[in-house]
């Protein structure tokens, strides 16, 4: 394993090993994260995004509905989406990550062609008891309605 380095200023400087705020021990997947607000406090942790719903058929369209989950005890939710690039004159998907922080705020994603009037939106509404997708949108301003874009393919949360 190559030596652990920092940034300081224009040059890259070795860290030692056991060096300050970096603990001894880790297993493969886990991340250094903060562990209170002293000076270097730092600790090994284990990823804790939990997949809570799979799209059972990605690739076909997906009418405005309600996917139901016990959100309750989790703080924030991501939603990955998949979009049709069709449009764009190309064919596959593109997948696009919605951070929720907060679960009672309505949201909007919005896909568009380098920053065209045309493109793709859904607007969800999270709430303890599952996310409501509303149907989704695309052309010029979003005034077709289509449901085969902007597909929701997985829901985590922590």
């Amino acid at each position: 394993m190559s030596q652990l380095k920092i940034k300081d200023g224009n040059s890259w400087v070795a860290i030692p090993a056991g060096g300050v705020g970096v603990p001894s021990g880790g297993t493969a997947g886990q991340y250094l994260k903060k562990s209170s607000s002293v000076d270097y406090a730092t600790e090994w942790a284990t990823n804790s995004w939990e997949l809570l719903w799979t799209n059972p058929s990605p690739s076909s369209s997906f009418d405005g509905q309600t996917v139901s989950l016990n959100l309750s005890s989790y703080s924030e939710v991501f939603i990955r989406f998949q979009v049709s690039t069709s449009t764009f004159g190309e064919s596959g998907a593109i997948p696009i990550l919605s951070p929720i922080h907060g679960m009672m705020v309505s949201a909007t994603l919005c896909f568009n062609d380098s920053g065209a009037t045309s493109g793709f939106k859904r607007n969800f509404t999270p709430s303890s008891s599952g996310i409501v997708f509303d149907k989704s949108y695309a052309g010029s301003r979003w005034a077709t309605e289509t449901n085969s874009t902007m597909i929701p393919t997985h829901i985590y949360a922590r």
